[in-house]
């Protein structure tokens, strides 16, 4: 589901769930609202594939009062976004209470890598309110990440028992 090319929009009232390979993208839009969406048990193939992405050209778009429930990767930030804002959202990790590092056959049984990743240079972003099961992560394999991220009040999960996991609430790697 792919939100591109648009400006002062919403999307409310959806829910998505049970599906291989989907999720809700946003790229080359600006100033669009995403409202009490529930995306469940979406399964990616590969890593780090994400049930919502704020993509390049994405600026000035809220998502909030949201659920997310057994996905690998809840939403991932990526280069070119910028001036979003992920409010008040509730995340739940996959593979019942652990998060730890995704199998990536889809089966779904593999864990959660990561509730918010941020993946390259995404600016100016608010992540405020949120309840995750799993990490927050910033990926800084390729240098330093993006200016003024602002992360506040969130409730990030810390439990594991994998040896591999991703046990921490906020993360650089």
């Amino acid at each position: 589901i792919s939100v591109g090319n648009t400006v002062s929009s919403w999307v409310r009232d959806v829910k998505v769930a049970d599906w291989y390979n989907v999720e809700i993208t946003t790229k080359n839009s600006a100033r669009n609202l995403y409202d009490r969406i529930w995306l469940s048990d979406l399964f990616f193939h590969p890593w780090n594939e994400a049930a919502f992405s704020f993509d390049s050209g994405a600026i000035d778009s809220v998502v909030q009062n949201s659920i997310f429930t057994r996905n690998f990767v809840d939403v991932k930030f990526q280069v070119g976004a910028s001036g979003n804002a992920w409010i008040y959202n509730y995340q739940r990790r996959a593979g019942g209470d652990e998060c730890h590092v995704a199998s990536t056959s889809g089966s779904g049984n593999g864990g959660q890598e990561r509730a918010i990743f941020f993946h390259g240079l995404a600016n100016e972003t608010l992540i405020e309110g949120n309840d995750t099961g799993c990490s927050i992560e910033m990926d800084q394999f390729w240098g330093p990440q993006a200016y003024r991220n602002t992360l506040y009040r969130n409730r990030a999960g810390l439990m594991a028992s994998d040896p591999n996991a991703r046990d921490y609430g906020i993360v650089t790697e």
